[in-house]
């Protein structure tokens, strides 16, 4: 199993090392992964100039989510294991679904949802915030705050470009949602409170 945390978490997070220790106890192999988008914020790469590149939740670019997701199913693949199951706790869903949508990983064969809404994701912006965080962006300041949105001009429009089939993922609104393109099967995930349960 791979999982992929939630926003502002990563993968030592209390509750999911629980988890992968108790199904690691049933003999299944488990993988906690951090991607591009764990805590709040974090630093991916520092340059020579002293400038450094963000990530997190409120810097990171989730649209390159799906790379971090591939390279753990990689890690599991040269461990020896050439199937996966792909877990995607709350924030980590979207992604999973993403990954899902753009890929046809054959290493996948069943995914879930953990403690993630149906609705639309994420949610769009504005015109005026649209403009000013393009704006932001060309002129170098994708890593600066959205004037009263806690939030990187970076993060505000690549989350805006999201494609109208992945942002309705479902099909609530779309007739040819993301989902339809998906043929692996889905897990059913049930979140407890006090533990969880695998159905198959």
């Amino acid at each position: 199993m791979v999982w992929i945390h939630g926003a502002t978490a990563n993968f030592y997070y209390p509750s999911y090392v629980a988890i992968a220790r108790k199904i690691a106890s049933q003999g299944y192999r488990f993988v906690l992964g951090n991607t591009r988008m764990h805590d709040i914020g974090c630093v991916l790469a520092d340059y020579a100039d002293g400038s450094a590149l963000r990530g997190g939740a409120l810097w990171g670019l989730p649209s390159k989510e799906p790379l971090d997701i591939a390279a753990w199913i990689d890690v599991a693949e040269k461990k020896g294991h050439s199937s996966v199951v792909l877990i995607g706790h709350s924030a980590g869903g979207p992604a999973v679904r993403r990954y899902m949508a753009e890929r046809t990983d054959k290493r996948v064969v069943g995914w879930g949802q953990a403690s993630v809404g149906l609705a639309l994701w994420p949610p769009r912006g504005d015109a005026d915030e649209l403009k000013i965080a393009t704006e932001m962006v060309a002129a170098r300041h994708a890593q600066d705050f959205l004037p009263n949105l806690r939030l990187s001009a970076g993060t505000f429009l690549d989350y805006a470009k999201t494609p109208d089939d992945i942002y309705d993922f479902y099909g609530i609104e779309n007739t040819k949602p993301a989902i339809s393109r998906v043929r692996t099967p889905p897990c059913c995930f049930l979140w407890l409170q006090g533990g969880c349960r695998l159905k198959r």
